[in-house]
């Protein structure tokens, strides 16, 4: 079982401020402006966590795959 990552698209204001910090698990999409998750199942490294954690508006969580 894995891990995905979510995007809250209601929340996200497209700061990019994940994909700098993970640019391995998420970019922001040009079209839409919003965060997305690069893979359906995303390994929870330290890098993603701190882009979870830095997120102004909190649009970023976990949920098992």
């Amino acid at each position: 079982m894995g891990t995905r990552l979510l995007v809250d698209t209601t929340l996200c204001v497209g700061t990019g401020m994940c994909a700098q910090l993970a640019p391995e698990a998420v970019e922001v999409d040009t079209e839409t402006h919003k965060a997305r998750p690069l893979a359906d199942e995303i390994e929870p490294g330290e890098d993603v966590r701190e882009a979870i954690d830095c997120c102004p508006t909190q649009a970023l969580r976990w949920e098992d795959a």
